[in-house]
């Protein structure tokens, strides 16, 4: 792997829509690369994704000039290609070539009580790939070059779009993918990047041997593969505010995290109900579900919480974020607890990006210029 400058985005999500966007707007003051807002129509306690990602993500372009704008994740069941793309390069023109997406094959959550059919696990990954084909086919397209494809589940026929992206020759792709193997593998077969979910140190390095092999098998540069993880953390000095962050991120851990690496601990794991057995991405988003899951998180011990969302000061964050880079992370996606989730306002918000920035970020770019490297901030 070759060494770069570790980037940083913000998971902006849970405050209502006008301070998403202020939060947005103080992370590229605060020198962030990137802000990434989920994709849900409903979403289980204590997340609470539940806003339009491109009209937040819109709103903070026109107050940005620089901070590149993604979604954390979109999904192709409820998106037909055209749109998504037709979508990404209006945003890319209004933001002067600032947009990303992060692009999985769904949640049943946000599928299943909307009517739209929930597939199997194989046909959901083929259209992910027929997804992203085609979005890159219209990106390149025009009224002289128009184009064709033909696939299981997308279509075109001498199809083009007037507006082509500001980045050539296509925006960034970073596929969402948490222990797949074989979204893992289409993530470095076909996308820029690879968008992890919550996972342990391990687990990171386990998976990302499977995206860089499958870009090797493809032909493809491995170090050109960005490997954005999602980085749920704590960041403070008071011990009450962390005994309190640990209690409150324990439930989405539960539903979050990838089944293998919880089951090792015994826990009782909430059980999907779209497919007895599956991934969580099988979860609905109902009150039983999201009971069960707060009185099964209750039993669980700080220690495996803090498996996957680091609780503590910055020399605390620093080193589970050094970890994560060592294991082939290229960017950090960071999921404040303390400002969004436990005080739960813009202030608290900002105040945390404010501390992240001064006290956590510049160990990493000091580091990295320290050893020659230039800054390099667009994905």
């Amino acid at each position: 792997m070759v060494d770069r400058p570790l980037r940083f985005g913000v998971i902006a999500t849970l405050l209502p829509a006008a301070d998403l966007v202020k939060v947005g707007v103080a992370a590229e003051k605060y020198g962030f690369d990137s802000v990434w807002v989920p994709d849900h129509y409903v979403d289980i306690p204590p997340s609470g994704d539940r806003f339009d990602p491109w009209v937040i993500l819109s709103a903070i372009a026109s107050h940005t000039k620089r901070i590149m704008l993604s979604t954390a994740a979109e999904d192709v069941l409820r998106y037909e290609p055209s749109k998504l793309a037709h979508v990404m390069v209006t945003l890319d023109e209004l933001s002067g070539g600032r947009v990303m997406v992060g692009l999985g094959s769904g949640e049943a959550m946000n599928a299943v009580p909307f009517g739209i059919p929930w597939k199997k696990r194989d046909d959901r990954i083929q259209q992910l790939r027929e997804t992203i084909s085609v979005m890159r086919l219209l990106w390149n397209s025009s009224g002289s070059h128009p184009v064709s494809y033909s696939g299981r589940f997308c279509r075109l026929e001498n199809a083009w779009l007037d507006t082509p992206p500001m980045q050539r020759p296509s925006p960034s792709i970073f596929v969402a993918a948490l222990a797949s193997k074989q979204t893992l593998e289409l993530a470095g077969e076909i996308g820029n990047g690879w968008l992890t979910g919550y996972g342990t140190v391990d687990g990171l390095a386990e998976r990302a041997k499977i995206v860089r092999s499958s870009a090797e098998s493809a032909h493809r540069d491995p170090d050109s593969i960005r490997i954005a993880q999602w980085f749920c953390a704590a960041l403070s000095d008071d011990e009450h505010t962390l005994i309190r962050a640990r209690r409150a991120i324990a439930p989405e851990v539960l539903y979050c995290a990838d089944r293998k690496s919880l089951e090792r601990y015994g826990l009782e794991l909430p059980k999907p109900q779209a497919q007895p057995g599956g991934a969580p991405s099988h979860l609905l988003a109902d009150h039983g579900t999201a009971s069960r899951t707060a009185e099964s998180a209750s039993k669980m011990p700080d220690e495996i919480v803090e498996e996957f969302v680091p609780c503590g000061n910055a020399s605390h964050i620093i080193e589970a974020i050094d970890k994560y880079r060592k294991n082939g992370a290229t960017d950090i996606v960071f999921r404040d607890v303390v400002g969004q989730i436990v005080v739960n306002s813009r202030e608290a918000a900002i105040a945390t990006l404010n501390d992240f920035s001064k006290k956590v970020v510049p160990y990493f770019r000091e580091e990295f210029e320290a050893q020659g490297g230039l800054q390099d901030r667009n994905p």
